[in-house]
């Protein structure tokens, strides 16, 4: 019985050591697993942060030329501005002076216009004071001409 339970406890010895044995395997089965997954998340977050730290560093530069195009544009839009009000300005001043031109050139054609209708009307009246005189000559010739026919001018 000694034997038989030498023996018995040989072989659970031996099973034991089987499975300690496949233990230790699958332990580094696991720890080999644990490893590779390990080492490929390692990997893909060495892969994401350098992809992210690329893209952070174009969007860094994408907003730096931005913010360059619109200090440009800034200056752009200052200097039109300040062209416009100039242009403006200059416009203004431009009217004025036009609108100054017109009214003095209105008064001098008022002015103008005020003595040549004076020298008309007092050439009418010369020449009017002329023809009256000139219709009574003729008037008093054709007068004496009727009566030379015997006509008196108020009956015609």
């Amino acid at each position: 019985m000694r034997r038989e339970f030498s023996r018995h406890s040989k072989e659970a010895g031996e099973e034991w050591k089987e499975r300690m044995l496949k233990a230790e395997i699958d332990l580094e089965e696991v720890k080999d697993t644990h490893r590779a997954i390990n080492a490929d998340m390692t990997r893909q977050y060495l892969a994401i942060q350098l992809e992210t730290s690329h893209q952070i560093q174009q969007l860094v530069t994408e907003l730096s030329q931005v913010r360059a195009k619109l200090v440009n544009a800034e200056q752009e839009l200052q200097c039109t501005k300040e062209e416009k009000d100039r242009i403006l300005k200059e416009k203004e001043i431009q009217i004025e002076t036009l609108n100054m031109k017109v009214n003095s050139m209105s008064d001098q054609y008022e002015y103008l216009f005020d003595e040549c209708f004076d020298k008309l009307v007092e050439k009418m009246a010369d020449s009017m004071n002329s023809w009256e005189s000139e219709v009574a000559v003729i008037q008093k010739k054709n007068k004496q001409m009727l009566v030379e026919f015997g006509l008196d001018h108020l009956d015609i």
